[in-house]
C-alpha cells in the first residue's frame, strides 16, 4: 500500500502537466511516451529486488499512466467528433474497455499459469505485449482539435484551465462521487490477493479470479451506454454506488470461497460507473482544454483519494482483520457516494445527455 500511495502521490504531481501537454504537443506524442514508460517499468518490475527498485519501477509506472490518462479518452473523443459521431462515444468507449478487458482477462489466465511456473515470465511476455502496443500507437493519426492551445504562457493557461474546471459544480461532483468510490476499488484490485491468501487458494485460482473480475468490468461498460441516455446520471450513479457496496458487505460477511462471486457484482458496478462518467466529463468539456481537465478530473478522484484511502486501509488492516476494514470500505463509499449522486440528479447542466453537445459545451464558460 506504501508502494500504491508513492504511485499515486506522483500521477497527482503529474496528472496536470502530463494532460496539458497532450493538448499542447499532442495526444499521439503523449500515448508514445506513456508506452515507453508502460514497458521500462515493467522492465524494472521484472529485475527488481528490493523496495527502492520497486519504488523506481512506480515511477516509471506514474510516469506511464499520468502520459496517457486524459490523452486516451480525448483522442478518442476528439476523433469521433471530427466524424460528427460524437454522441457515439459511450458506445465505442465502452467496446473499446470491453475489448481490452477481455485482453486483460486472458492475460490474467495465462499469467497465473506462467507465474506458477516462474514469476518473471508474465512480464516478460508484458513487455513484448508493451513493444507490440508501441508500433500501433506510432500508427495513430493525430484527431484534429476545434482549435489548438496557445503556445505562450502556458503556467498560466494551466492555471486558468484548472480554475474554471474547479468552478464548476457539476465536474467537482463527478470528482467526489468518483473519489468515494475510490475504497470499493481497492478492495476489488488491490486487496483481492490477501483475501485469496487468507482462503488458502494458489495462485492459479488468483489468476482466474482476475480474469473473472475484468471480463464482468468489461460486460459493465457495454451495458453503460445502452443507460447513460435514458436515466438521469444522478439515478444511475445512485444505483451503482449502493449496488457496489451491497456487495462489498457481503464479501465482508462472507466465510467461504463462494463468497468471492459477490467481487464480481463489484467489478460490474466499476466498469459500468467507468463509461458513465467519462462520457459526463468529456461532454462538458471543449476539445482544446479535453485531456487537461480529464487529467485534473484523474489527479483529483484517483490520485489525491487513492493515496489517502490506499495508506489508510493498508494501516487499518495491519491493525484490524480485513473483513473489517472491507465493510469499512464500504460504509465509506456508499455514504460520500449517495451525497454526491444526489447533488448530481439536481444539477441542469447534465440534460446534456439529452441535448446537443453544441449546447452545453462546456466547463469554461462560466455558466455556474
Amino acid at each position: 500500500m506504501l508502494l500504491e500511495a508513492f504511485y499515486s502521490v506522483l500521477m497527482v504531481v503529474l496528472e496536470l502537466p502530463t494532460g496539458y501537454f497532450a493538448d499542447v504537443r499532442g495526444r499521439k506524442a503523449s500515448l508514445i511516451v506513456s508506452t515507453t514508460g508502460y514497458g521500462l517499468a515493467l522492465a524494472f518490475f521484472m529485475f527488481g529486488q528490493s523496495f527502492f527498485e520497486f519504488a523506481a519501477a512506480m515511477v516509471l509506472w506514474a510516469v506511464s499512466g499520468a502520459f496517457r490518462s486524459g490523452a486516451d479518452n480525448a483522442f478518442i473523443y476528439d476523433t469521433l467528433l471530427s466524424l460528427k459521431r460524437e454522441k457515439e462515444f459511450p458506445k465505442i468507449s465502452g467496446r473499446a474497455g470491453f475489448l481490452a478487458m477481455v485482453a486483460g482477462a486472458v492475460a490474467s489466465l495465462v499469467g497465473g499459469y506462467f507465474a506458477d511456473i516462474r514469476i518473471t515470465f508474465p512480464f516478460v511476455l508484458t513487455v513484448a505485449a508493451a513493444v507490440l502496443a508501441l508500433i500501433v500507437v506510432a500508427l495513430f493519426k493525430e484527431p484534429p482539435r476545434e482549435k489548438p492551445i496557445v503556445q505562450k504562457g502556458h503556467v498560466q493557461k494551466l492555471a486558468e484551465v484548472a480554475k474554471d474546471a474547479l468552478a464548476n459544480r457539476t465536474f467537482l461532483y463527478l470528482v467526489f462521487y468518483n473519489a468515494f468510490l475510490v475504497p470499493v476499488a481497492i478492495v476489488l484490485y488491490y486487496l483481492l490477493q490477501p483475501l485469496v491468501v487468507q482462503l488458502g487458494l494458489p495462485l492459479t485460482v488468483l489468476g482466474l479470479l482476475y480474469a473473472a473480475i475484468i471480463f464482468t468490468a468489461a460486460v459493465g461498460m457495454l451495458i453503460a451506454p445502452h443507460i447513460y441516455y435514458r436515466i438521469n446520471i444522478g439515478v444511475q450513479l445512485l444505483a451503482i454506488v449502493v449496488l457496489a457496496c451491497a456487495a462489498t458487505v457481503s464479501l465482508a460477511l462472507s466465510k467461504s470461497v463462494l463468497g468471492l462471486g459477490w467481487l464480481l457484482l463489484m467489478a460490474l458496478s466499476v466498469g459500468t460507473v467507468t463509461i458513465t462518467i467519462s462520457t459526463a466529463v468529456n461532454q462538458i468539456t471543449s476539445s482544446d482544454k479535453r485531456a487537461t481537465v480529464l487529467s485534473l478530473f484523474n489527479m483529483i478522484s484517483q490520485g489525491v483519494f487513492l493515496s489517502l484511502f490506499s495508506v489508510a486501509i493498508g494501516r487499518l488492516i495491519d491493525l484490524y482483520s480485513l473483513r473489517s476494514v472491507t465493510l469499512v470500505a464500504a460504509v465509506i463509499s456508499l455514504i460520500g457516494g449517495s451525497i454526491f449522486s444526489l447533488l448530481l440528479a439536481r444539477e441542469k447542466t447534465l440534460s446534456i445527455q439529452k441535448k446537443s453537445r453544441n449546447q452545453n459545451s462546456l466547463i469554461l464558460s462560466n455558466s455556474e
